[in-house]
């Protein structure tokens, strides 16, 4: 039988922890693929996985503080991240260029 690595019980008992992994992660991987963002190979993919992150990150942040004070589990508040995850994931994988012309004028 599969099994996960760690325990959901434990993050359904304290939602806080499903907070913060939604509050840290955008965070985390701006911090880690921004070197990156100047090795030609990799360029485009951290792009896009910057991108998503710098998107995500309020968004995630307002519904994870909106559900963790309502009382919602820490596993569901991770459900809800994880599909606002995709959605953003999907929309900058689709929106590619035209958000890199948009960030471009911005920075000129």
């Amino acid at each position: 039988m599969l099994a996960l690595p760690f325990d959901l019980v434990f993050i359904a008992n304290e939602p806080g922890y499903a907070l913060l992994i939604a509050i840290v992660s955008p965070l985390a991987t701006l911090i880690i693929l921004g070197p990156f963002l100047y090795v030609p190979g990799l360029k485009w993919l951290c792009g896009v996985l910057a991108g998503t992150a710098a998107i995500l990150f309020f968004p995630g942040l307002a519904m994870s503080v909106v559900l963790f004070f309502c009382g919602i589990s820490g596993v569901k508040i991770l459900l809800c991240w994880l599909a606002l995850l995709l959605g953003v994931l999907s929309f900058v994988l689709i929106n590619h260029r035209q958000l890199r012309v948009i960030v471009s004028e911005y920075n000129h």
